[in-house]
This record gives C-alpha cells, sequence and structure tokens, in this order.
C-alpha cells in the first residue's frame, strides 16, 4: 500500500469519526432536552418539526426523508471537491441525525430557541455554519482570481 492510500484511509477514519462525533452531539442533546429552560433570550425546549427549516412545510416528513437522502448521497459524491475537507463529514453527520430524528420519530427535534428567530436544533447550526464557511471559502477565493 503506498503512502497516498494510506493518507487517504487516515483521512477518511478522521472524517468519519468527526461525523459520528457530530451526530452523536446533536443526538444527546435532543435526548437530554426534555422540559423547558431559560438563559436570557436563549429558550431550550423540545418541539416536534414535520417540515424544514424555519417550520416550513410542515406534514411533509417523507418528502424531506427522499431529499436529505439524496442530499447526503451527493454530499459524499463531491465530497473531494469542497473545501476544507473537513466539511463534508460535518455536514453529513448532521444530516443523518436529523434523518434519524425523521425515521425513527416521524419528526426532528427541535430544542434551541433564540429570541423570535425559529426553533432549531444542533444539526441545524452544524449545517448552517458549515454552508457559511463553504461559502465565504468560495468567496475569497473567487476574489483572489
Amino acid at each position: 500500500m503506498n503512502q497516498n492510500t494510506k493518507n487517504q484511509i487516515k483521512n477518511a477514519g478522521k472524517g468519519f469519526l468527526l461525523g459520528l462525533l457530530v451526530f452523536l452531539l446533536d443526538q444527546i442533546t435532543k435526548y437530554l432536552i426534555t422540559d423547558t429552560y431559560t438563559f436570557g433570550g436563549i429558550t431550550l425546549t423540545p418541539v416536534k418539526n414535520t417540515g424544514g427549516a424555519l417550520g416550513l412545510f410542515q406534514g411533509t416528513n417523507t418528502v424531506f426523508i427522499i431529499v436529505m437522502v439524496l442530499v447526503i448521497g451527493l454530499l459524499y459524491r463531491i465530497r473531494h471537491n469542497l473545501k476544507p475537507s473537513w466539511i463534508v463529514p460535518v455536514i453529513i453527520g448532521a444530516g443523518l441525525g436529523n434523518l434519524f430524528d425523521r425515521i425513527v420519530f416521524g419528526h426532528v427535534r427541535d430544542f434551541i430557541s433564540i429570541m423570535s428567530f425559529p426553533i432549531f436544533n444542533v444539526a441545524d447550526a452544524v449545517i448552517t455554519c458549515s454552508v457559511l464557511i463553504i461559502i465565504w471559502r468560495e468567496y475569497q477565493n473567487s476574489s483572489k482570481s
């Protein structure tokens, strides 16, 4: 086995562990929040979300399951094109957290409420921050050209 193959296996293992960590963090936080807790402008309260981001399209859980499987598959296929290299495993881990909820519970478990912003969860925050990082990196790369 050459050094390049060894490095690819090592990086894949790190990516898998990072994605697993995000998945577990998402699931553990959802499991722990069973009541309402308030800290200043942040409220933690469990909410069932059968729709999408920002609570849109309620009652379309099956459609979101199909879309999420397709998006996760697409991300896996293009994973080598997105930088930084850890970003795709993180997004996939977060996406699998919400997909798990939809399949097992029939809804996504949201619980973080900041002032009047729609309620979300750790997976949502990770996906949003990751997409912003990708956009920022692409912006930086395009402004260098």
